[in-house]
């Protein structure tokens, strides 16, 4: 099952099982990258502190094409 991001998700949790989503943080100027106070900091603190949209912010994290592929039945006849 795939985890979503939430508001509630700390930033260090987000670097732990999505190493590659600090590119976007960086690209939106979250600096937590690294930082001491990620394990203690939420997705949430960490766009109050920034100025960052937390919507847009989750909507990048969060892949949108997420979702259970219907499976393909052929005919043989």
């Amino acid at each position: 099952m795939k985890e979503f991001v939430t508001a509630a998700t700390t930033v260090a949790e987000v670097l732990l099982k999505r190493p590659l989503r600090a590119r976007i943080l960086v690209n939106h100027r979250v600096h937590c990258v690294g930082c001491p106070m990620a394990p203690l900091e939420s997705v949430s603190e960490a766009c109050e502190i920034y100025g960052v949209s937390l919507p847009d912010l989750l909507a990048e994290l969060n892949p949108r094409t997420w979702h259970i592929a219907k499976p393909r039945y052929c005919d043989i006849g």
